[in-house]
């Protein structure tokens, strides 16, 4: 929900802006009271007071999300993929694999509900289940993906959809070496399939370094080798539980 790019260059938008603190002279500032700096801690704060937060799991959640930063996505520069050729490339790649629709998603997004989504989600025996505005909601994993905007055809279950996956021998074929150790992106010899990676990385899977290529990350990439139809929520459900 939160999303979070190497021979590309990428932007990034967020609608958080950068602060700044300017010094006023010596005779100014001896004449702050002590209290100032709380009270300019207090009101930086956010208030989340209006949060639905309940119990023991959902607070330790709150607690360590609460101070984390919050931007929007990183995405790739669409005038430097055009100017490489790689935009066609992209949209191929997205039709066969299942993704147009859930790659051209671009909206923004709220601190408060991504913390409320996450404080609340639970992974149930078919999909998740979540609370907005104290009411709760369910979804499968079926309803998700669709939600996402994952092709209706998308097979759900990521390890059945690439049966003919072998990690060592595919990431040989792709980065020319022959055991998957400490795999890195740069490994990847094919550039868009590279620029991929760090797509896939950036938004389904996103964390402070990307360079690593992730088991499931490299199963995907077998997929869009092969356009097989995919939709690896459950895959991107336990990343985002994974941040407690």
């Amino acid at each position: 929900m939160t999303g979070s790019s190497s021979s590309r260059s990428s932007s990034h938008r967020s609608s958080t802006p950068t602060p700044s603190y300017t010094h006023q002279d010596e005779q100014a500032e001896s004449q702050a009271s002590e209290e100032q700096p709380v009270q300019q801690e207090e009101e930086e704060a956010p208030n989340d007071s209006h949060l639905d937060i309940r119990g023991e799991r959902e607070l330790q959640a709150y607690n360590i999300l609460k101070g984390r930063t919050f931007g929007h996505t990183w995405e790739f520069d669409e005038d430097l993929l055009e100017k490489k050729g790689m935009n066609a490339e992209f949209t191929s790649v997205w039709k066969a694999v299942g993704w147009s629709s859930f790659a051209e998603i671009s909206e923004l997004g709220s601190r408060d509900l991504t913390i409320q989504f996450l404080c609340t989600l639970v992974e149930t025996n078919n999909g998740i289940s979540f609370r907005f505005f104290g009411e709760e909601f369910s979804l499968s994993w079926k309803e998700l993906s669709t939600v996402l905007g994952f092709h209706h055809r998308c097979n759900l279950d990521l390890e059945q959809a690439t049966k003919g996956y072998h990690r060592d021998s595919f990431w040989h074929t792709i980065s020319g070496l022959n055991a998957y150790t400490h795999p890195r992106c740069n490994d990847i010899q094919h550039p868009t399939l590279r620029l991929m990676h760090k797509w896939v990385a950036l938004t389904c899977f996103p964390r402070d370094d990307v360079r690593t290529v992730r088991m499931d990350e490299l199963r995907i990439l077998y997929a869009m080798v092969n356009k097989i139809k995919i939709a690896p929520v459950q895959e991107m459900v336990r990343q985002w539980l994974g941040n407690f």
